[in-house]
């Protein structure tokens, strides 16, 4: 029995191919999304290829905010859900790193078995935190699969904020699933995993229906799961330490050394985001965790 390690990636090789190596054959298996747009060489690729990567696509192009963001999670999922032998399924970025042990990790995955539970940060939409409590995600037309937010984002809003000034909004199916929405990351059941896989095969409308929304990927699985017969089962904790302040240059919060004793006391899998600057800090976890 493995667990499944589904991960999107857009840049640095050299940091994917450390967290792909954190993770033995013997117990896991690896699936990666690279985004398209990234253009990796099949070096780069080629770098990436150990026993226990199962996958390697660069099936769509991914542009932040867009739908083809949660097409591409949907397709990890179908292609690890084939591998009868997967049955706990972690969604991560290649901007992530575990702060617990591969033993930790092990007696997680005998807890998941004995008594699986899924672990996904949730709340009911509409949400005050959230702009226009979330719903406007879905009810105006975001372009965010047509123009890339990192260059345009300015121009996606305006549209929104011209479709907002003429009163134009599409209205939700009237049988449409009361939504739910969170962290984009999760740590499923394969059960779980297999009923929104089987949900958006049996509803392919209900999935079309994210076209042109914001985030879908913060809201679809969310929907599907907070709504199923076990969604009592569901803790409301995504197992992911991220840094949501908006004091230190970036959001989420690239972690550093500042951010150790937080990690060490917390009861997380996995920490994000991690890049270069970050060398220090995953060196002392690495440290901990690969003598725990």
């Amino acid at each position: 029995m493995k667990q499944a390690i589904l991960i999107t990636g857009y840049k640095d090789i050299q940091q994917l191919k450390e967290l792909v190596c954190f993770f033995d054959a013997s117990y896991f298996n690896i699936y990666i999304h690279l985004d398209r747009k990234s253009k990796f060489s099949s070096e780069e690729i080629q770098f990436l290829k150990e026993p226990q990567v199962k996958l390697i696509t660069n099936r769509f192009k991914v542009n932040w905010g867009g739908f083809n963001h949660l097409k591409a999670y949907l397709y990890l999922s179908s292609e690890a859900l084939k591998d009868e032998a997967n049955f706990c399924f972690h969604l991560i970025t290649g901007q992530d790193f575990p702060v617990k042990s591969i033993s930790h990790f092990k007696s997680f995955g005998v807890a998941q078995m004995n008594e699986p539970r899924d672990y996904l940060a949730h709340h009911e939409v509409p949400f005050k935190r959230w702009s226009g409590g979330g719903v406007n995600r879905l009810t105006y037309y975001h372009l965010y699969d047509w123009f890339d937010a990192k260059k345009h984002k300015k121009y996606i809003r305006k549209f929104v904020r011209l479709q907002v000034k003429l009163g134009i909004a599409r209205k939700l199916p009237k049988d449409f699933l009361q939504l739910h929405g969170g962290s984009t990351y999760w740590t499923l059941s394969k059960d779980t995993l297999q009923y929104v896989m089987n949900y958006t095969y049996n509803n392919p409308k209900f999935l079309k229906r994210f076209k042109f929304s914001f985030c879908a990927e913060e809201l679809y699985f969310h929907t599907i799961i907070l709504n199923a017969p076990f969604a009592d089962l569901v803790v409301n904790d995504n197992l992911r330490h991220i840094d949501w302040s908006t004091d230190r240059g970036s959001t989420p919060v690239v972690l550093d050394e500042r951010d150790y004793e937080v990690l060490l006391e917390s009861t997380c899998l996995f920490a994000r985001k991690f890049d270069r600057k970050s060398f220090s800090l995953k060196e002392k976890i690495k440290v901990r965790i690969l003598n725990a």
